[in-house]
């Protein structure tokens, strides 16, 4: 062990409730990334899962030919070309063109399907619904049919020309079971009555909730249809290559082939959203960390002036200084991590047997985790990254202090180590009550961020933000909040060190960049309501007012809690340099401006 590491250890230790504080902030943050990570991604495969088992990998569907067929020069927009098809409905080959897609290495099976709308009813019950004819057989190996049957036996739909399999929401629609008997409307006016065979839960609600499986002939007949299929579904080897087999199936058959990503763009789009906003917020709580992090090793510096000057007369070099304090930003990191990633693959393994009942665009009764290495490997880098970033400035303060004035022998007659301090004070309850707040708070913007990204890509029509807002304003007020960080540091370090001046002065000018700010704010929102957007306007109005608002209502309440913390340093309440009163409102300042960072971010930049 060498003397640095030592020392570094002897600081952590014998500070036992700064360390206690920092290292849960750690694994709190750790752990709730892992977790979230988890949860987000286990939606986003449960509904990939579902969409790949109902309608396969590749849909391949009704023949093309060029509209103009003179054209010399090929367009260079997909697009473009796309909408010069003339598209012919239904599949004639569909047998020939299984037979060479079968030789294809990624193709696993194909199956054709007659796709038809059709009016169904049960007893005084009616609904519109999406019928597939299906050949029972190569429908069984190409889609996940045979693990969806909730009620009834698959088997007695195949053995059965005249029975029906049911989406589990549209058998509810009907008030239907097993053994039922459901009418369908041909298009000629005529009612065809069948047996409700089996029930399926595809896990996709716009699946469950109209689709009827019934046997290809019999929907040939049925739907006076003289081809026999309308498309073709492929199940692959590997799915996340369908984009690019999709496009050689166009080439080479002339019929229009759609992949899952492209058919559920949308969809996946909005759950990319979620993932990335919940991680971008939960990453707040492991920046927090760093903050505290930086707080107590700043503070750790000012009070062990006298030990480093100690250190330094002993012929530690300024390196060997800065490396006690490196060696404490990486203890704290590392086993932050390590306890971090445990606890998170524990929450794992426990909201996994969370009873939620989802009945939207996914089906769930438990919540849907999928654990993957990569949640645990941006975990620990982002806590690394937080905490080093955190801790070099004070180990680089701690190597050159004073200016870099000689240090005097004289500061040998003090301990090394300061005495052992309880974890369980009043001051550090006061903290740790601090920390909780702001990681509620945290989920708090998390959710209204999600709700941004998922309201911004569920709309066509959502506009630029460049062409409604202010970003160089808002550029300025970001770099105004960024700076009054700095000064509330200051205003810290100058409490610490006892220097009632400094204290003053750098808190008086937090305050006034915080009123600054709002000052801003204000006339940012007259600017905008006066061009003619409001809270009642779209959905973007409504987001930006209510996220923006919700981040001033922040600002506003510690412009006050600062003034309050002011005035009280006038009156002389803060010469006890053991009272936290002042660190703990650095923690909210500092809160506040990460959340703005993030928020200009997403609703001013992307």
């Amino acid at each position: 062990m060498t003397p640095t590491f030592y020392i570094a250890l002897r600081f952590l230790f014998h500070r036992k409730r700064a360390f206690i504080l920092s290292l849960c902030g750690v694994v709190f943050g750790v752990a709730i990334f892992i977790c979230t990570q988890a949860q987000t991604q286990g939606f986003t495969k449960n509904f990939i899962d579902a969409t790949l088992g109902s309608s396969g990998a590749i849909m391949l569907r009704g023949q093309f030919s060029p509209r103009y067929g003179n054209l010399y020069v090929a367009p260079k927009n997909a697009n473009v070309a796309a909408a010069r098809r003339r598209y012919f409905e239904g599949i004639t080959n569909a047998a020939e063109i299984m037979r060479i897609s079968r030789r294809f290495p990624n193709v696993v099976a194909c199956a054709p399907v007659l796709r038809g709308t059709l009016t169904a009813r049960a007893e005084f019950e009616t609904a519109t619904v999406d019928l597939f004819g299906i050949d029972p057989a190569l429908h069984l190996r190409t889609t996940d049919i045979g693990r969806q049957i909730i009620d009834g036996r698959f088997d007695d739909f195949r053995n059965n020309p005249s029975s029906l399999i049911v989406g589990s929401r549209l058998a509810e629609a009907l008030g239907v079971k097993v053994g039922d008997l459901v009418q369908l409307l041909s298009p000629n006016g005529e009612y065809w009555r069948f047996t409700v065979a089996a029930i399926a839960r595809g896990g996709v609600g716009s699946v469950d909730s109209t689709r009827i499986y019934c046997q290809s002939k019999i929907a040939q007949r049925l739907l006076h249809k003289p081809y026999p299929a309308t498309m073709i579904l492929y199940k692959l080897r590997d799915p996340d290559s369908a984009p690019e087999l999709a496009d050689h199936f166009e080439q080479l058959f002339q019929h229009e082939a759609r992949s899952w990503q492209e058919r559920e763009e949308s969809n996946l789009q909005l759950l990319l959203t979620l993932r990335v906003s919940t991680g971008i917020t939960v990453s707040l709580i492991i920046l927090l960390a760093g903050f505290g992090i930086f707080n107590v090793l700043t503070m750790t510096v000012l009070s062990k002036m006298k030990e480093i000057a100690i250190l330094r007369s002993m012929g530690y070099s300024r390196r060997d200084v800065s490396a006690i304090f490196l060696w404490q930003g990486a203890l704290i990191a590392g086993l932050g991590s390590v306890i971090g990633c445990l606890v998170g693959g524990l929450s794992v393994i426990a909201v996994s047997r969370i009873p939620l009942r989802v009945r939207g665009i996914l089906y769930a009764d438990y919540f849907p985790v999928a654990s993957d290495w990569h949640h645990y490997l941006w975990a620990t880098l982002l806590a690394m990254l937080a905490v080093a970033i955190a801790t070099w400035v004070p180990a680089h303060r701690a190597g050159c202090p004073q200016g870099g004035h000689p240090v005097s022998t004289a500061a040998a007659d003090t301990h090394l180590v300061e005495p052992a301090e309880s974890p369980l004070t009043p001051e550090s309850w006061g903290k740790l009550g601090m920390w909780n707040f702001l990681a509620g708070d945290a989920m708090s913007f998390g959710g209204l961020l999600a709700a941004y990204g998922a309201l911004r890509y569920g709309d066509p029509h959502w506009p630029t933000p460049s062409s409604i807002l202010g970003i160089t304003l808002t550029a300025g007020m970001t770099f105004l909040l960024v700076c009054s960080s700095v000064t509330m540091v200051e205003a810290l370090a100058g409490f610490k060190t006892g220097n009632q001046q400094k204290l003053k002065r750098y808190l008086g000018l937090t305050i006034l960049g915080g009123i600054i700010f709002l000052c801003c704010q204000a006339y940012e929102w007259t600017h905008l309501i006066e061009h003619g957007q409001s809270i009642q306007k779209n959905n973007f109005g409504a987001t930006f007012f209510i996220l923006t608002g919700f981040h001033g209502m922040h600002v506003f309440s510690g412009v006050v809690y600062l003034s309050v913390i002011m005035a009280r340093a006038l009156s002389g309440a803060y010469t006890n340099p053991h009272n936290n009163e002042i660190e703990i409102a650095a923690l909210y300042w500092h809160f506040v401006d990460l959340v703005w960072i993030l928020v200009f971010t997403f609703v001013y930049l992307v």
